[in-house]
């Protein structure tokens, strides 16, 4: 079941008067990675905080663990390989995800 929200960019989506709503699993991904665990009061286990785990050393396993878990609370499945890291640049990418019902 894919999620329905307001579409969130660098600037406000107006569509016939109203705001633009899309499908947003992508950008609730994006939010989870970037948000740091705790940042989301009322769902504590939710985020990464890729900021924050960018700027010391990665570890591919434990970083792909990290991530992972972290979609999961937020009721995304991931399979192991649907995470890529690049431990020499920190650059990864994520995909095959979906919300679980």
């Amino acid at each position: 079941m894919k999620a329905v929200d307001i579409t969130v960019t660098n600037d406000i989506q107006i569509v016939s008067g109203d705001l633009d709503i899309s499908y947003s699993d992508n950008q609730h991904v994006e939010h989870i990675l970037r948000a740091n665990p705790g940042q989301f009061y009322q769902y504590p286990d939710v985020g990464y905080g890729i900021y924050k785990r960018l700027n010391g050393n990665i570890d591919g396993p434990t970083e792909k663990k990290l991530i992972k878990q972290a979609l999961e609370n937020d009721n995304y499945s991931i399979p192991s390989d649907g995470i890529n890291i690049d431990t020499a640049t920190g650059k990864f990418g994520v995909s095959k995800y979906e919300r679980k019902a």
